[in-house]
């Protein structure tokens, strides 16, 4: 189950499986804010931003898409999440996971969360899914 042992306490299991989780989270938004702020950089020097004789800004704005790719697509990843959760819904439910990552513990929040998880891939194109999973809003 989500390539963990299934010799060790749940507790641990459980701990594995969060970080697992969070660091496909954290390659998604660290990818795009790492675009944004490098589009963001570039249109502050104007012209000279994409200018490769001026600043370095064109090159690094081409390392963060390679990355993106190298660490896998937003919709890779999110589909990668998405089957995990389903994978170990037997002994981490989806509300459980999510009350155990959210700080605040929103229970509207967690409640649609499992509502989510438990609807299987099929949801993922739907538009309830869109719904519940806007794109963020650009500033």
């Amino acid at each position: 189950t989500a390539g963990l042992p299934k010799d060790e306490d749940i507790d641990t299991r459980k701990r594995k499986f969060r970080l697992r989780i969070l660091i496909m989270l954290q390659k998604i938004v660290t990818i795009r804010d790492s675009i944004d702020s490098l589009h963001l950089a570039m249109s502050i020097f104007a012209g000279h931003g994409v200018m490769e004789c001026f600043s370095a800004l064109p090159r690094l704005l081409r390392d963060a898409m390679i990355n993106e790719q190298w660490e896998g697509p937003r919709n890779l990843l999110l589909n990668q999440i998405h089957h995990d959760l389903q994978r170990v819904s037997d002994w981490y439910p989806a509300a459980e996971f999510a009350a155990d990552i959210l700080t605040r513990g929103d229970s509207a929040l967690v409640a649609e969360f499992e509502h989510f998880i438990e609807h299987g891939k099929s949801m993922l194109q739907s538009d309830e899914a869109r719904r519940m999973c806007p794109e963020p809003i650009e500033a």
